[in-house]
């Protein structure tokens, strides 16, 4: 039987550090984003040139339509990348823990494994 190897604990140890950093900064970009929606939110509905026969639109309007693409052109480009990155680093912590969470496993195993091998030993 092939022998099980134990995970290298430094590569976890480092896993988890990258996992904590993208969450940060996952957390940050979010947080970045939801301020530039409420800048945008507060714009339509104070200036008129975004209103419909002198009709702010509704927050439903808003979030369907200027939260997704702005207000103008650099503001979509804006909104797209900063969701482009926090779709990569969510995708990025997703990924990490599901490794981190195999390596766990195989430590698991590699315990179970290493214990059969006594169990073993001393029947013998």
């Amino acid at each position: 039987m092939k022998e099980i190897e134990l995970p290298d604990f430094n590569d976890l140890i480092q896993m988890a550090d990258d996992i904590a950093d993208a969450k940060r900064r996952l957390a940050f970009n979010k947080a970045i984003l939801d301020d530039r929606l409420a800048q945008i939110t507060e714009a339509v509905l104070v200036k008129e040139q975004y209103w419909t026969k002198d009709k702010a639109p509704s927050m439903a309007q808003i979030k369907a339509t200027y939260h997704i693409r702005g207000r103008d052109e650099d503001e979509r480009k804006w909104l797209m990348e900063h969701r482009i990155q926090i779709a990569n680093d969510e995708a990025f912590i997703k990924n990490k823990e599901m490794i981190y969470n195999i390596q766990r496993d195989l430590i698991d195993v590699w315990r179970t494994h290493r214990a059969d091998q006594r169990g073993a030993f001393f029947e013998g």
